[in-house]
């Protein structure tokens, strides 16, 4: 707690002031450092002797006070500058010494405020004792310029000295792991100890911060049941503040501890903030040191073993100053060569062009560059080098990483090449591909003009066929035997086969030819159906197939192609009575669902095997049906089935299993999508 507390009125001003200056004498006794106390108005209320090279006389040559560089007031400057109602502060200034010179300070401050925040009082104390005369002595642990080990026994005198404590430490506490420090004094009973590792895991230290002193005035065994330093020393009191860096970090600890209860924590935390932030410069430049030397370290270690070559250039003589042994080995000369040898005895471009690009990678405006570097056999290497600026003996040199890309180069070249014949290739073979393509649509269509032509040349004579022997079979030419009326019918079936075929052959060679098209109407597709099957009963009886037909709705209106749709499901019904030879065939209608609606015809025959199922529909494919072996000769009826629903936008889907059946089932949109040619 601050010794100078807030207290309004002027009666409760004047005890603040009057336990602050009694205070002020307790520290100033214990501690040689320079002390001010300030009253209620600013006026200097005492100084102690370590003082004395601070306090300035005004130039009206009436008072001595601690002036600052440039003649501010010390109480003016803390008037200015203290946040309003902090009660402990820091400032770091320049001050006016009584000998005409000048010096740099930092100054800790326990101040005190009324409740309108105005300043009343203020206790300060230096962080270092001013310059002696020469001769003067310089061996107080506080004017120690660097953190030694003389130094930090010095501070521990003072503290066993001035606080009559039992145990004093100082502690690092590791930058990468919080939880763990590392003992740079530990005196107990005048023994002293360091290096120590150990954790601060359930220890009074544990609750030391960057922000927060602490300080345990009894039952610390209580506390920290698990200290087992505290339960063997029987420790009854603790007090330690954080040792941190300039930007506030903890990095360190200050502690003292008793084997009885503290009766003055004030008088213990002042003096241990006073050392300790005498401390932490000390130790902060210790860790700065060790870490430079262990990144020196690692550096070192990196450049000299890596793999990759890596070479440090002067800028100025172009001299290569230092090299690795991937380097020497990459170049082929050893150390003490390579070192003596300048950059431009290396690349192979020109010394001003080289010096240009020095210069770019010492301003950091590129890091990257691609360079042609002579070895010491003559050979010439592509190389990449990745290049900044470092700091070598106080001198800014270039480091560069070399990474030789000739393999690569000459793999990329080559691969360049492949492109390019590549592209040649498939440029000619494009061409090919082209005249190919052209050829077989010409094939096509003299194929297509073939067929149309010879299937309307064939029709007469079939015509002729068919017509003389009908008149054969009905006896209007005379009366024939038995025999010759089964010949005669098979003449007449045969004509009709080859008619229907030539029909077919037709009706392709229109789809592909494009003269294709949807003539659509409107009609009920469960009435053309229905009579597609009716029409189609006889020869179904005639082989004892029953036939059915079912629909769960009438009617079902689209508009499609009626003829072309009919002519599909006589195609399907038709294969299905050629290729069962018992049982039944049932054709259904499927009520509209998602703008289509599906027609399916399904025999008991002796189904296709999966193999062959994906060429179903090709012309003149022929399919083994059943273990016998028999064939199934498609003809072209499928296949016209398959070009005709695609006129139609339709599609056909065929399931099977040998043995027990087919399933053609024709899925039509509600209203054909198109009446132009199919192309």
């Amino acid at each position: 707690m601050n010794p100078m507390e807030d207290t309004p009125g002027t009666t409760g001003g004047r005890r603040a002031v009057a336990e602050g200056v009694e205070f002020y004498h307790v520290i100033a006794a214990l501690l040689p450092l320079p002390a001010f106390a300030f009253g209620p108005n600013g006026e200097l209320l005492v100084a102690n002797e370590a003082a004395t090279p601070l306090l300035v006389t005004l130039p009206d040559g009436t008072r001595r006070r601690p002036m600052t560089f440039d003649g501010m007031d010390l109480w003016e400057l803390l008037s200015s500058t203290l946040e309003r109602g902090r009660q402990r502060a820091s400032i770091h200034t320049r001050m006016r010494l009584s000998t005409g010179r000048s010096a740099e300070f930092d100054f800790w401050v326990l101040a005190s405020w009324k409740p309108e925040d105005t300043l009343v009082g203020a206790i300060v104390f230096a962080g270092e004792l001013p310059d002696e005369p020469e001769g003067g002595s310089a061996t107080h642990p506080l004017r120690a310029a660097h953190l030694t080990g003389d130094a930090l026994e010095g501070y521990a005198d003072l503290l066993e000295s001035t606080l009559d404590c039992d145990a004093v430490y100082v502690a690092e506490v590791e930058s990468e792991r919080a939880t763990r420090a590392r003992m740079l004094l530990c005196r107990c009973d005048g023994g002293a100890d360091h290096d120590v590792e150990w954790s601060l895991i359930g220890k009074p230290a544990s609750a030391v911060s960057s922000k927060r002193v602490v300080c345990y005035p009894y039952g610390l065994h209580e506390r920290f049941p698990e200290d087992d330093w505290v339960s063997t020393e029987g420790f009854e009191a603790y007090a330690g503040v954080p040792i941190t860096d300039p930007s506030g970090r903890r990095i360190g600890i200050l502690a003292v501890l008793w084997r009885r209860p503290l009766k003055d924590p004030q008088t213990a935390r002042a003096v241990l903030g006073l050392i300790g932030a005498r401390l932490s410069p000390g130790l902060w430049q210790i860790r700065s040191r060790r870490e430079l030397m262990e990144s020196e370290e690692r550096y070192s270690a990196l450049f000299r073993h890596t793999h990759l070559p890596m070479i440090v250039i002067d800028p100025e003589s172009s001299q290569i100053v230092e090299a690795n042994d991937a380097a020497c080995t990459f170049y082929g000369y050893p150390c003490e060569e390579l070192t003596t040898m300048s950059i431009y005895q290396i690349d192979t471009l020109a010394p001003e062009h080289v010096q240009s690009e020095l210069r770019r990678a010492i301003d950091g405006t590129r890091d990257y560059f691609q360079f042609k570097h002579r070895v010491a056999d003559g050979g010439v290497r592509e190389v990449e080098l990745y290049a900044g600026p470092i700091t070598m003996h106080g001198r800014e040199m270039i480091y560069a990483i070399v990474h030789d890309v000739s393999d690569r180069r000459r793999a990329e070249e080559e691969l360049e090449h492949y492109r390019q014949n590549l592209e040649r290739l498939v440029e000619q073979r494009t061409d090919d591909l082209v005249r190919a393509n052209a050829e077989l649509q010409e094939a096509t269509q003299a194929r297509d003009v073939f067929f149309a032509n010879m299937s309307h040349e064939l029709r007469t004579p079939l015509y002729t066929i068919i017509g003389l022997t009908d008149m054969l079979l009905g006896g209007l030419v005379g009366e024939i035997d038995e025999e010759q009326t089964k010949q005669v019918g098979m003449v007449n079936e045969a004509g009709r086969s080859l008619l229907d075929l030539i029909s077919d052959v037709l009706d392709i060679s229109a789809v592909q030819a494009g003269q294709a098209r949807c003539e659509a109407d409107s009609f009920d597709v469960v009435e053309l159906a229905e009579s597609t099957l009716f029409s189609m009963r006889p020869p179904a009886e005639e082989k004892g197939i029953e036939v059915h037909f079912t629909s769960a709705l009438r009617p079902v209106n689209i508009v499609s192609d009626r003829f072309k749709l009919q002519q599909i499901l006589m195609n399907l019904i038709s294969n299905a009575i050629k290729y069962t030879a018992e049982g039944a065939i049932y054709v259904s209608v499927s009520a509209i669902a998602d703008g289509f609606v599906t027609v399916s015809v399904v025999d008991s025959g002796i189904g296709i095997p999966a193999a062959e199922l994906p060429y179903v529909f090709q012309e003149f494919r022929q399919m083994s049906r059943g273990d016998s072996g028999t064939h199934r000769g498609t003809g072209l009826g499928l296949a016209l089935s398959r070009k005709l629903a695609d006129v139609l936008s339709a599609e056909i889907v065929v399931t099977s299993e040998q043995g027990r059946g087919t399933t053609f089932s024709l899925i039509l949109p509600e209203t054909c999508p198109t009446s132009e040619p199919l192309a």
